[in-house]
């Protein structure tokens, strides 16, 4: 209860919450006025994406996103194939952990991977008549968006404490 206590207490945290629920609701809003979208992937690259602190903020966004954009196209380019799902997965991972490696953003390769997934589990559960293929596409092209607006939130908070004076962004005790 005191680590709670302390995080309440600290103003990037609150901003961490904000930020997080604003983000990923309006995605949520979004979804249900366009429910035959992938949207709701959108919401989830917000969560990945967002930070509870300032430091090194746009630099694990923008590896989380580097992250999101390989393991969508792996995914994709694995959808393609035309094997079984399963085979596309046991084709698709150790390629995504691979490239992960080889780019320098190991620590972002859980991202990577969960949008792997996202993208391959494209035609199970396709509502938009769309096919596996094309449900891939549309599942990256909206994880990346989530990517994008976050990393704007971001910068959106930094921009508005600067502007009022405000302090926050520290990391918390």
């Amino acid at each position: 209860m005191v680590a709670l206590r302390d995080d309440l207490l600290c103003p990037s945290f609150r901003e961490y919450i904000l930020k997080a629920s604003l983000g990923i609701t309006f995605f949520v809003v979004l979804w249900r006025v366009f429910p035959k979208t992938s949207l709701i992937w959108s919401a989830v690259s917000v969560g990945l994406v967002l930070s509870p602190e300032d430091k090194d903020t746009f630099r694990f966004g923008v590896e989380r996103m580097a992250a999101n954009a390989l393991g969508s196209a792996l995914g994709w380019a694995a959808s393609l194939t035309g094997l079984d799902l399963i085979a596309q997965v046991l084709l698709a991972a150790p390629a995504v952990i691979l490239a992960a490696s080889a780019l320098g953003i190991r620590k972002a390769t859980r991202s990577a991977l969960a949008a792997m997934v996202i993208v391959m589990s494209a035609g199970a559960g396709n509502v938009a008549g769309f096919t596996p293929s094309q449900a891939a596409l549309e599942r990256a092209a909206f994880v990346i968006l989530g990517c994008v607006f976050a990393l704007g939130l971001a910068a959106a908070a930094i921009g508005l404490r600067k502007l009022f004076g405000a302090r926050g962004g520290a990391a918390c005790p």
